[in-house]
């Protein structure tokens, strides 16, 4: 376990919080929110908890008292939802909590994944609204960008996953909730956009085929900078972009979770952000 805490002074009532996962070592969280501290001038106690799926339930209920916050991340994302008290329409939807406030003794679970597909798409004013959409993948990365793009208004959802089942399985938990949106399984088609949601890009580089002349590929890992679909995008003559602006929003919409709207942040606070993802 390591912990990062803010340059600010520390006191007995500053918040403590951690990223929990299994493996963690490889988490940025602790940087980023130290970050966020010294930019917002909100101290913060932040630190990194591996822990075991048979770890975590208790390791849960210890932190209803002993926290004010988890990040969570794979594998407990869907065991932090199970164990919540409350539990947003998004998290529900998504399946997953990646965002915990412990408050009086209760868990209020969260899922900041959906907005920070918005907030990547809309960074690169990419609008698909009424338009076709490929996404790579049916996993809980793609559950939420399924669900992020019904909100923007796609027409289209093609899910290619290399097993068709899980993406079948993936629509058919989704279809009440896609309203006019229609959803398919298959191959990838002629797409406005092609996200790629899975964790290997360069095993589903050969997908960018599929954007449209102008269209986007957007890759929602982040690194390295230039990831082999990003790179694989490119050089198809398509705009691309990375995960990294998802990660920052997160990190945002997570401290505003934590500490409420009235939070103000220093000029400069997303580039400091996105410099410090994007570092080796």
């Amino acid at each position: 376990m390591s912990s990062v805490t803010a340059e600010s002074v520390v006191d007995a009532y500053t918040k403590r919080f951690a990223v929990v996962g299994q493996p963690i070592s490889h988490s940025r969280s602790p940087e980023i929110f130290a970050a966020l501290s010294r930019v917002s001038g909100v101290p913060l106690s932040y630190e990194r908890l591996e822990l075991t799926p048979e770890a975590f339930d208790r390791a849960f209920a210890d932190a209803r008292e002993d926290f004010d916050g988890w990040n969570v991340t794979a594998p407990h994302k869907a065991r932090a939802l199970a164990a919540a008290d409350t539990v947003t329409d998004e998290a529900r939807l998504v399946g997953a909590a990646n965002v915990i406030t412990f408050r009086d003794g209760d868990a209020y679970a969260a899922n900041t994944d959906v907005g920070a597909v918005i907030s990547l798409l809309r960074s690169r004013k990419i609008d698909p609204a009424g338009q076709v959409v490929t996404v790579l993948g049916a996993g809980g990365a793609a559950r939420a960008t399924v669900v992020a793009l019904v909100q923007m208004g796609v027409k289209r959802i093609v899910i290619a996953n290399r097993t068709i089942e899980r993406a079948h399985a993936l629509i058919a938990d989704l279809r009440d909730a896609a309203g006019a949106t229609e959803l398919a399984a298959g191959d990838p088609v002629a797409s406005s956009v092609v996200i790629n949601a899975t964790s290997n890009g360069a095993a589903v580089a050969a997908a960018v085929s599929a954007a449209l002349p102008g269209g986007w590929c957007v890759d929602l890992q982040y690194k390295p900078a230039d990831t082999p679909f990003v790179q694989a995008a490119r050089a198809a003559g398509h705009h691309a972009v990375n995960g990294t602006h998802m990660l920052v929003a997160q990190a945002i919409a997570t401290f505003y979770l934590w500490y409420g709207d009235d939070v103000r942040f220093g000029r400069g606070a997303e580039a400091e952000l996105t410099t410090l993802v994007e570092a080796p």
